[in-house]
């Protein structure tokens, strides 16, 4: 990875790990920088079937209380905290439900996958 910038084509744990050992790791939305301090990797009860639905690295595919579900290059990752663009550091469930920008199907940048 690099710089700050998260790779999200990398293997789950490698970004979770990227993003809780760096500090202002980042990642672009819509050309903005939005920066990120903790994550993890989902447990297995916590996946869930989508029929007929391929995710990219990259794609924010679900939120609850917790967190934002973004998918990497090999699973998925939950974030928990993260710092919008102008805002402080928060809990990422403050933006469940929300309209900041982080809607189902958004795409965070990704440096070596592009959508098409």
């Amino acid at each position: 990875m690099k710089n700050n910038k998260i790779d999200w084509t990398k293997p789950d744990q490698e970004v979770v790990t990227f993003i809780n050992t760096t500090p202002k790791a980042y990642t672009l939305l819509d050309d903005k920088k939005w920066y990120i301090s903790k994550a993890r990797v989902l447990f297995p009860d916590e996946t869930f079937v989508m029929v007929m639905k391929i995710f990219f690295p990259g794609e924010v595919i679900n939120s609850d209380e917790e967190g934002i579900y973004v998918q990497t290059g090999t699973g998925m990752i939950k974030i928990l905290v993260l710092q919008p663009p102008g805002q402080e550091m928060a809990p990422a469930g403050t933006f469940y439900l929300t309209d900041q920008g982080l809607r189902l199907g958004k795409w965070f940048d990704c440096t070596s996958f592009e959508k098409k």
